[in-house]
């Protein structure tokens, strides 16, 4: 980890807009947007049907730095009769996570 000042927030490595999912008959269809990304190797979304054992069930190439505005999305084709929650999870070019839930 980097060096922080006493007090201040570090800052995040990406600016998430919104993190979505639609549900069509037989796939989920998940959705982001970021604003703005700083040392943004790639995205991951991870899913659970209980709320705390998560599964990864994707990877998407993230765009690096950008100061601009990135749309992405990952289909699940592989959708459960009960609810489906998923979270969205930033890693950087040196390995560091974000967990993005909402």
């Amino acid at each position: 980890m980097g060096a922080y000042e006493f007090g201040a927030a570090a800052p995040l490595p990406i600016s998430l807009i919104s993190f979505q999912g639609e549900k069509n008959s037989s796939y989920n269809d998940l959705k982001w947007i970021t604003a703005s990304e700083k040392n943004n190797d790639y995205f991951s979304i991870e899913k659970t049907i209980d709320g705390v054992n998560f599964d990864n069930i994707g990877n998407v190439k993230g765009a690096g730095n950008s100061i601009y505005s990135n749309s992405y999305n990952l289909i699940d084709n592989n959708i459960e009769s009960i609810l489906n929650y998923y979270r969205l999870v930033q890693t950087d070019f040196d390995g560091n996570k974000t967990y993005l839930t909402t």
